[in-house]
């Protein structure tokens, strides 16, 4: 009877209560396939459930979203390295449900230490494996160096020497369409290097090493090799030669090792494509040709190289630009070209032979480069001991002007003296030990075929260092010998015009160009602050201001750690820069400015000394760019969330880091910290869990809201206007009020882009 009873009792209760089965159910409903789980940064991980309810909302939350983030379907967002936990709830007619605890382990694949500085030979390569660890085998490694000639990689992580130098490499790592800079590589290269990858040569014809190499060390040995013995003979250490005859283009790979003095090391420099022809064709070697003013250049084996030559045919030279190449025709002979101007130009080749003409598949380029210093000079300067029988005793400067004579002058001729000879070459004299400056000065003179009036203009090419030692001393270096001023043509190994005769701007004196200065005492130093008292440009209703240097002839604006020139702001158009723009005071009233050549960063003023001779001189002004600078574009960037606002200007730091502001350095991405709280007073629910871990499920938000829902966030900026080539900054735009963009667009036509994010403070609140 008792036991009927029960059994009753337990009838009436299950059909009084039917929610509490049902309840009990979707308890136990939902649950974790596993617990934890290892990913990278940006990758995406979505928290594997089961029995999932239908008519259920899942809550997802991060304790730590600076590691991992989680959106609403449970899909986690590796962030950076740590680990995470994930709390899932879900809300099921009108009840709360904990399902349990999700660890995520974030992996960050890093710069090696022992890869942040580091050498290596022409020709080696680095794969990600090699300098990373932590590698993540699902992303990609893109490689930027800042001297591409020295080193290169591409977007599958490799990084290959190519060329004696230094250059930065930064890796990148790509992964779910994000990109996050891995770190730097301070890279040296050492070793000869390939010069051309594909080469043509004519059949039974040699080629020397040293064309085809750059860097090579006299010290070194070179070891070649080739795929086709038949087509090409590498057995010299030298040279190549091709096959004696062929019918038609034969094509075979040539590979170069060096060996390295003295530790005999020796490793693959690289491979080269030869393509053995007997088609008309310029060699590589000849294909860039540097000449001085007034120089003549044909077709002959001192000027463009033309193999194969077509029997009885004749070779006509067409330059692109006849105002620097001047044609000359003579019969029955190949075209002369004289250069008249100066500057870069391409030369065309035209075949003629009897009634037939065509043009040939190769160019030339070709440079008209004022006289600058031997790179080695500039580099490394000279040695000579006293009495000794060294006189130096040629040029030493490279691209003669042939319309021009050159002098030069001892900074201290009790050391040494300089001195010239008929032909204008250098003499050097030895008196005592100690250490002096040549300077080395080139001067036009003109006549004009009408009034037969003479014009003279005199400027300074550059200097260079000499060393006088004690007698009997043998230098430790000097030029090779046979330097002469004007190189064969086709030497595209020569430094680029100019660059080893501007040394580093000197600093000007507290009074630039000093008292009235006459035509003569300008003659006798003729340096740019005793022609010009004053200069400064005019640009968008801002003035900058240069100096004129007391040493050379030249005027500069900016790199000056003195202060005495200002830098031209970071995206200006220089290209408009003209007598309207430009402010000279010179030294005397009777020189004037005749004309301004724009060149970009550089421009070249003439001035007219109005003496009798009508004597013309042309002065360079170097116009260095300030770097990208923050501050100068906008002075503050204010975000809104709700009631809440934040500002960041150059006072601000990152919120975890006291040392680094968010204004240093160019930096184009911000950050900015709201708390939990704020989140929450601003109407998003993304934070709820840290605010309440402990909150009873009865609690929750029925429909939770993220920030993309929000129409109470913003974001401005205040434009410092310090930059005066900033021509527009666009309004900022956001598609989920979390991560906004804006851009600004300068005078020159370039854009830069920033961004602001929105993130939460969950480690103090």
């Amino acid at each position: 009877m008792k036991k009927i009873g029960f059994l009753c009792l337990m009838l009436l209760l299950c059909i009084g209560f039917p929610g509490s089965k049902t309840k009990t159910e979707a308890a136990s409903k939902t649950k974790l396939q596993t617990s934890e789980s290892t990913i990278f940064i940006n990758e995406k991980y979505t928290i594997p459930l089961t029995g999932k309810l239908k008519k259920a909302t899942y809550i997802f939350t991060s304790n730590k979203t600076k590691i991992a983030k989680v959106n609403s379907k449970g899909v986690i967002t590796g962030i950076n390295s740590g680990s995470a936990s994930i709390k899932i709830r879900y809300k099921y007619k009108g009840d709360f449900y904990s399902v349990g605890t999700f660890k995520v382990t974030i992996h960050k694949s890093s710069l090696k230490t022992d890869y942040k500085a580091m050498d290596m030979l022409t020709g080696d390569t680095l794969n990600p494996n090699d300098y990373l660890s932590g590698i993540n085998p699902n992303a990609s490694y893109i490689i930027t160096s800042s001297v591409s000639a020295v080193a290169k990689g591409g977007s599958d992580g490799v990084i290959t020497a190519k060329k004696a130098g230094r250059t930065a490499i930064s890796i990148h790592e790509v992964y779910n369409n994000r990109s996050r800079k891995v770190g730097s590589i301070a890279l040296a290269v050492e070793g000869a290097s390939i010069k051309m990858e594909e080469i043509k040569m004519a059949y039974n014809s040699t080629m020397q090493l040293s064309d085809l190499l750059d860097d090579m060390e006299t010290s070194n040995s070179y070891y070649l090799s080739t795929d086709n013995t038949s087509l090409m003979d590498t057995s010299s250490r030298r040279q190549i030669k091709s096959a004696a005859r062929g019918k038609e283009t034969q094509v075979c790979t040539v590979t170069v090792d060096e060996e390295i003095y003295p530790d005999k090391k020796r490793h693959t420099i690289g491979s080269f494509k030869v393509n053995v022809t007997n088609d008309t064709f310029i060699s590589f070697i000849h294909k860039d040709i540097l000449i001085g003013f007034g120089e003549q250049i044909t077709v002959n084996n001192a000027g463009i190289v033309i193999q194969n030559k077509l029997a009885g045919a004749q070779y006509k030279l067409i330059p692109k630009d006849p105002g620097i190449l001047k044609a000359e025709e003579i019969k029955n002979r190949s075209t002369n070209l004289e250069a008249v101007a100066y500057g870069i130009t391409s030369v065309s080749i035209e075949e003629i032979k009897g009634s037939n003409t065509r043009l040939l598949e190769d160019t030339v380029d070709v440079t008209v480069s004022q006289a600058y210093i031997l790179k080695e000079l500039a580099d490394n300067g000279y040695e000579l001991s006293v009495d000794g029988s060294d006189k130096f005793n040629r040029y030493p400067f490279e691209c003669m002007n042939l319309k021009a004579v050159y002098d030069y002058t001892s900074a201290n001729a009790s050391i040494c003296s300089a001195g010239s000879d008929k032909e204008n070459r250098l003499i050097l004299t030895a008196k005592k030990v100690g250490k002096t400056e040549i300077s080395v000065y080139e001067t036009m003179v003109t006549v004009n075929a009408q009034t037969k009036a003479t014009t003279r203009s005199r400027k300074k090419i550059g200097t260079f260092e000499v060393t006088v030692r004690e007698s009997g001393y043998t230098p430790g270096y000097t030029p090779a010998p046979g330097t002469t001023a004007t190189p064969a043509p086709g030497t595209s190994s020569s430094p680029a015009p100019g660059t080893s005769s501007t040394p580093a701007p000197p600093r000007p004196t507290s009074n630039p160009g000093g008292t009235d200065i006459t035509v003569e005492q300008f003659l006798e130093d003729p340096v740019a602050s005793n022609l010009i008292r004053s200069i400064s440009i005019e640009l968008n209703n801002k003035t900058y201001t240069g100096y004129a240097s007391d040493t050379g002839l030249e005027c500069l604006f900016g790199e000056d750690d003195e202060g005495y020139s200002d830098y031209i702001d970071y995206g200006t158009d220089l290209d408009n820069i003209d007598l309207n723009t430009l402010n000279l005071l010179t030294t005397n009233d009777q020189f004037r400015i005749i004309s301004v050549e724009s060149y970009g960063t550089e421009l070249s003023i003439s001035i007219s000394l109005g003496d009798e001779d009508d004597t013309v001189v042309d002065v360079p002004i170097y116009l260095n760019v300030e770097e990208f600078d923050t501050n100068s574009i906008i002075s503050s960037i204010n975000v809104k969330l709700g009631s809440a606002s934040k500002t960041i200007d150059a006072n601000t730091t990152f919120f975890y880091d006291d040392e680094t502001r968010q204004f240093d350095e160019g930096n184009k991405e911000f950050e900015v910290y709201f708390t939990p709280k704020q989140y929450e007073k601003a109407g998003s629910d993304e934070y709820f869990d840290l605010l309440y871990p402990d909150a009873d499920p009865d609690d929750y938000p029925e429909d939770p809201k993220t920030l993309a829902d929000l129409t109470n966030v913003s974001c401005s900026f205040t434009p410092s206007g310090r930059n005066p080539a900033v021509m527009n900054i666009s309004q900022p735009v956001t598609d989920d009020n979390s991560y906004w963009t804006f851009e600004v667009e300068f005078q020159d036509g370039t854009f830069e882009e920033f961004s602001v994010e929105l993130k939460v403070d969950d480690e103090d609140y």
